[in-house]
């Protein structure tokens, strides 16, 4: 049999062993990780060269990119020039500012004649059909205004007058022609 002391030496020794081991495994860890941060410094620095030589090398696609479109852009994506998306969206506003008066004004007659309820009844489905589309010509005038040039106080007035009137005169012909007989 071991004595203790053998026994105890070799402890000893596998206990020096595992050390070592743990150590060298250590060393090992710490070198790997340096050569990750190596890797990714020269990850880096590959992709930042790769996008400024990329840049500086092509100095005629610059000077391709910097030229003006050989084509206008459209306006409002649809129309050809300023003057065309001008007149285009006049007549737009002034169709539906008409199209709300005559909407504004059969709710009109039907909440006089007919009354109303809490509930969507037909009153309030024509009523709100009615504010969306005025609402929309209300939109559609504006940008008429300020397409192309710069806007000016009389083509604002006029064409603001000139809905008001358009809506109260559908609106009221409307009321009028559809109420029913007394």
């Amino acid at each position: 049999m071991q004595s203790d002391k053998e026994k105890y030496a070799a402890a000893q020794l596998e206990l020096a062993q595992k050390k070592a081991l743990l150590n060298k495994k250590e060393r090992e860890l710490r070198e790997l990780e340096a050569i990750q941060r190596d890797i990714k410094k020269a990850a880096g620095i590959i992709i930042f060269l790769f996008f400024a030589l990329t840049g500086i090398a092509q100095p005629n696609l610059h000077a391709e990119l910097m030229q003006p479109d050989p084509q206008p852009a459209k306006t409002l994506f649809i129309f050809n020039s300023p003057k065309q998306a001008r007149t285009w969206t006049t007549v737009a506003g002034y169709a539906l500012m008409a199209t709300g008066g005559y909407l504004s004004g059969k709710a009109e007659m039907k909440s006089r004649y007919y009354g109303t309820t809490r509930n969507w009844d037909s009153y309030h489905i024509t009523r709100d059909a009615g504010l969306m589309v005025t609402g929309l010509s209300c939109v559609s005038l504006g940008a008429s205004i300020t397409i192309g040039e710069r806007p000016r106080l009389l083509d604002i007035a006029w064409k603001l007058g000139s809905g008001l009137i358009i809506y109260k005169i559908a609106s009221e012909a409307t009321y009028h022609l559809t109420a029913p007989a007394r």
